[in-house]
């Protein structure tokens, strides 16, 4: 699941693998169909809340990695990253200092997974 996929699209494509219909997964995430029909279309312009998007993964029955790109496809879609990881990267400024001196760096997604690699060795 990359990043940069457009959620509604995503959402539409797991819904479906999952064999759930608009109007079970809104049940399930205690919204209506028309609201997940609108995220599949492209019409909301917020990401769901974390309760919702919790219930949309168990309700996808999405892997621990789904979970994860679906979560960040989510909000990636709409310009931002979850804020349980924007409150992790405020907390450890030595964190954002990387990113940057990466940006300033033009390392590139290779180069990051690289380092990734190294890091968890």
């Amino acid at each position: 699941m990359p990043y940069a996929a457009s959620f509604g699209p995503l959402l539409q494509t797991l819904r479906r693998r999952a064999g759930v219909s608009q109007l079970q997964l809104a049940d399930a995430v205690g919204k209506t169909a028309q609201y997940i029909s609108n995220i599949e279309k492209g019409k909301n312009n917020a990401p769901p809340d974390p309760a919702a998007l919790d219930a949309m993964i168990a309700a996808l029955q999405l892997s621990p990695a789904e979970a994860r790109e679906f979560r960040l496809c989510a909000y990636a879609d709409r310009g931002t990253l979850p804020p349980e990881l924007l409150r992790y990267m405020e907390a450890c400024p030595p964190l954002l200092d990387l990113v940057w001196d990466g940006m300033q760096q033009g390392l590139t997604a290779a180069d990051w997974a690289e380092l990734h690699r190294e890091m968890i060795k």
